[in-house]
């Protein structure tokens, strides 16, 4: 670690009773690196660290922090008893630049972690740029709430709200059909380059594998379970001509093959260049020529 700056204001600090208490905590221009080796000592290692880290999340501490502010910051993660990935951003080997944070009325404890986010910036590696994080936040032990949410990157825009919920973090290995999700997204942007960069497994498929550049605007509302999706709205356009306008509900997810798909169209307007455009060659039929231009309205109900 290359300290630049590191000020903290305390309110108050009591380490019999697991408390701390501060106003301000700042850290600017820092540099800093953790690097594990691909030897047997930093496996022990990191086992170790892991069961310490373990051992001090059983305790009871509670840290409030009313503003925090970190400017300018650099840090770098290797752990080489995992292999680099070749595409997106690996959390393995994370090589982040100025990292910048800015956060009100921060709250940790074991079951919660809570706060106001002003901004949250910085450049990785991979090449992944995230202008701007703003969002009030709640995380614990059977859900996530990001509410007033804004994310934007070169590329990307989403706003409003997204909340998901569980039983527990256990139950979504054994029943991932139960997690909640409520969201809501109004004058949005997504990129398809940007999905890569967090599962960059999809670079093989359709539409990533033909138009990994294209940016689709959305605004729409989804809600309920996910093996019980409600969609009142779903508006989506991008590419040169296609525009779609929905609603319905999807239910049995996520297993594809059995989810069933009640879909109303209002509008499918989009043609033959941005089609080929999404899908690999084959999958329409080449006997089969999609118009320049066409308008589809009706329903869909049926599986894949």
């Amino acid at each position: 670690i290359n300290l630049g700056k590191l000020l903290a204001e305390v309110d108050s600090i009591n380490l019999k009773k697991q408390r701390v208490s501060l106003e301000n905590l700042s850290l600017n221009n820092t540099q800093s690196l953790i690097v594990l080796g691909k030897t047997v000592q930093a496996k022990i290692v990191a086992q170790e660290v892991t069961k310490e880290v373990k051992a001090q999340l059983n305790n009871d501490w509670q840290v409030n922090i009313a503003n925090v502010d970190f400017n300018n910051n650099n840090f770098r993660f290797d752990n080489f008893n995992l292999p680099v990935q070749r595409r997106g951003l690996d959390f393995g080997h994370l090589g982040i630049s100025n990292l910048n944070v800015k956060a009100e009325d921060f709250f940790y404890s074991l079951g919660t972690i809570s706060g106001d986010v002003k901004q949250i910036s910085f450049r990785d590696k991979s090449g992944f740029v995230l202008n701007k994080l703003q969002t009030n936040f709640l995380y614990g032990n059977q859900g996530i709430t990001m509410d007033k949410l804004y994310i934007e990157t070169p590329q990307s825009r989403l706003r409003n709200s997204v909340r998901v919920s569980y039983p527990s973090l256990e139950s979504l290995t054994r029943n991932p059909g139960a997690m909640g999700i409520e969201a809501n997204l109004v004058n949005s942007r997504i990129s398809l380059k940007d999905i890569l960069t967090f599962v960059p497994l999809l670079a093989d498929t359709d539409p990533f594998k033909r138009n990994p550049n294209a940016v689709f605007n959305i605004n729409g509302n989804v809600s309920g379970k996910l093996a019980d999706l409600s969609i009142p709205k779903l508006q989506l356009s991008g590419l040169s001509n296609t525009r779609i306008n929905a609603f319905g509900r999807i239910t049995g997810l996520p297993d594809m093959n059995k989810a069933n798909f009640n879909i109303t169209l209002r509008e499918f307007k989009s043609g033959n260049r941005d089609l080929n455009g999404l899908v690999s060659r084959g999958i329409i039929p080449s006997n089969i020529r999609l118009p320049d231009n066409f308008n589809l309205i009706g329903t869909f109900n049926g599986g894949i």
